[in-house]
């Protein structure tokens, strides 16, 4: 595109986007719940084509050497095309969140505040690579009463098309607009510059991909963002868990998608039970061609890692040969501190706590991971592993205010 058509692309695409959003706002739940279950219908209808779709992009990606890594998110296996529609039905199945209100209170002056959960209006998502994220993000838009428009990478461009189509039938199957969730159909990367300055039309900016895009849309963009940058997914095993379930989740969290920014990059170890763990587990990561590189690992498991991997907070670790460093935390103040460090806030990096353990309430009110998990068996970024949690994990949760049973 040159200048001039960008610009009237970006004003009828804001307008029609504009104008979807005020429907999808006012939009009932049955309403949204009924394109939501269309989409994944059509999805699953459409599952040759879509596969046909990213074939071609793959072949293409392969021929200008896109790293294994990059083409994990690529690919769309049918379990993965099948895997879009399921989180579609499953998205239809939330509570809708529009008109939810919290934190009611009465003031002195006897006037009654809350908070009232309310649409954005537009949102703008730039991302790479993978293209489910075409029907996950249009699916939470529209959940949430949000119109979308939608830029996929270049890579992916003849995936995003079909998925596109997909959401745009479902859309129209329950009488709501097409326009209300648009999947840009050029690789032109200006016009991530238009959504960038347009905020006339675009409400918000979410950015997933790499370090470069989240930069460059940190310094363009004249439009609100929300935004991740850089960050290490660890996975911590205390000194008193239950030794299976840790290496299990230990193992899952590295091995389950290489590919992800979730994939576990480093493993901490309380020394109580590292020989214990690395005996178990080791194993299986060679056999999974995970490349384990150590700091304060004992001679006796030296000869089964490679030299020292330098523990960085902010290096994300996805080449072919998919290193994970190892340490062992001998004392507890070093835990909270390493744990703790700057720099070791991924993205998304999660663990979830209930109140067991003096380390592990210690822990929760500093740190600074967006999301924590407990004892979860899947990719985890941040796993605080103990055998003493019966809690249901479903009731697990924790803020940097404090602890919630």
């Amino acid at each position: 595109m040159v200048s001039g058509e960008i610009s009237d692309w970006m004003h009828k695409s804001g307008e029609a986007a504009r104008s979807a959003a005020r429907l999808v706002a006012r939009a009932s739940t049955g309403q949204k719940n009924a394109a939501l279950e269309a989409m994944a219908q059509q999805i699953l209808s459409a599952r040759e084509r879509i596969g046909e779709a990213n074939a071609a992009d793959l072949k293409a990606a392969r021929s200008t050497g896109l790293s294994g890594a990059l083409l994990d998110r690529l690919e769309l296996t049918p379990a993965r095309i099948d895997a879009m529609a399921q989180g579609l039905a499953q998205i239809a199945r939330l509570p809708d969140p529009v008109g939810e209100i919290s934190g009611m209170s009465t003031q002195p002056s006897g006037i009654s505040v809350g908070r009232m959960r309310v649409p954005l209006g537009v949102i703008g998502i730039i991302y790479e690579s993978r293209p489910n994220v075409t029907a996950d993000a249009a699916g939470l838009c529209l959940k949430s009463g949000n119109a979308a428009i939608l830029r996929g990478g270049s890579e992916a461009l003849n995936s995003n098309r079909a998925i596109g189509e997909c959401l745009s039938q479902g859309l129209a199957d329950a009488d709501l607009p097409a326009s209300a969730i648009q999947v840009l159909q050029t690789a032109d990367r200006a016009v991530v510059s238009a959504m960038l300055t347009s905020p006339q039309f675009i409400d918000v900016i979410v950015p997933r991909g790499g370090k470069s895009l989240i930069e460059k849309v940190s310094a363009e963009s004249q439009v609100p963002v929300i935004k991740h940058l850089d960050g290490n997914c660890h996975v911590f095993i205390d000194d008193d868990a239950d030794l299976l379930k840790a290496v299990d989740i230990a193992f899952n969290a590295k091995c389950r998608r290489y590919g992800i920014c979730g994939a576990m990059e480093t493993l901490l170890l309380g020394a109580g039970i590292a020989a214990a763990v690395l005996e178990k587990l080791l194993p299986r990561y060679r056999e999974a061609g995970v490349n384990c590189g150590a700091v304060n690992v004992p001679a006796l498991w030296r000869p089964s890692v490679s030299p020292r991997v330098r523990l960085t907070g902010r290096a994300n670790f996805l080449p072919r040969c998919w290193p994970c460093a190892l340490s062992i935390l001998w004392t507890r103040r070093w835990t909270i501190s390493r744990v703790t460090a700057p720099g070791t806030q991924m993205p998304s990096s999660r663990i979830t706590c209930p109140r067991v353990g003096v380390l592990c309430a210690r822990l929760i009110p500093v740190q600074s991971w967006s999301m924590r998990q407990h004892n979860l068996p899947m990719v985890l970024n941040m796993a605080w592993v103990r055998k003493s949690a019966s809690v249901p994990t479903s009731c697990m949760c924790a803020d940097r205010l404090g602890l919630k049973g």
